[in-house]
């Protein structure tokens, strides 16, 4: 197995790189930027990029996931950041990343997310606390085939709203709701909103 770990800070990339050699045998590619990241994906490929949402600039690990997945379509792209905004979340999902691990994730989590990821799995482990303090106010795109109303949808499970809590902030009935809540977890992979959430 081959890992591509892309993240501008070096404490990071050492500490990631000696659990994934330790834990999965896995020949381990440190990158601390964008453009090195491409050149190593065009040279030697990856069988994975574990990939900071922010290295230099806030979005440029966005771009990076992009152009990776058009131009390296074998590779599957896990997002691994401390960000756990809901517009964040679907942004990176809208930029084709395969998962999203959240930071606070111990060192056993964070395996099991790669190698389920690996296996063709989208894995959502968003770690503790609320995703997004604003109301699910939907003003960025999203390219994994979500309505906009599926948006807001997804942004008030991600901050663990219950369907009749999701009902009472959009003034929808708690069935339609049941119905959208169906087809985003549907769209985004995951059997349930557990596997959603944990």
């Amino acid at each position: 197995m081959y890992v591509m770990l892309i993240d501008s800070n070096p404490v990071v990339r050492l500490a990631v790189s000696a659990l994934l050699k330790d834990s999965l045998q896995a020949e381990i590619s440190e990158v601390p930027a964008a453009e090195p990241a491409l050149q190593e994906a065009t040279q030697k490929g990856a069988d994975i990029a574990v990939l900071e949402l922010h290295l230099h600039t806030s979005n440029d690990g966005l771009e990076l996931c992009r152009r990776l997945k058009s131009q390296h379509t074998s590779m599957a792209v896990l997002i691994y950041t401390a960000d756990n905004s809901a517009r964040s979340v679907i942004s990176a999902l809208g930029a084709g990343a395969d998962s999203y691990v959240h930071k606070t994730v111990d060192c056993h989590d964070l395996i099991i997310a790669i190698r389920g990821t690996l296996s063709g799995q989208r894995v959502l482990a968003l770690g503790e606390g609320a995703v997004d303090s604003a109301k699910a106010e939907c003003p960025w795109q999203c390219d994994v085939g979500l309505t906009r109303r599926e948006q807001e949808i997804l942004a008030l499970l991600l901050r663990r709203y219950s369907n009749e809590e999701i009902a009472r902030e959009l003034y929808l009935a708690r069935q339609t709701v049941k119905n959208h809540v169906h087809r985003v977890l549907s769209k985004l992979g995951v059997t349930s909103r557990r596997q959603l959430l944990t």
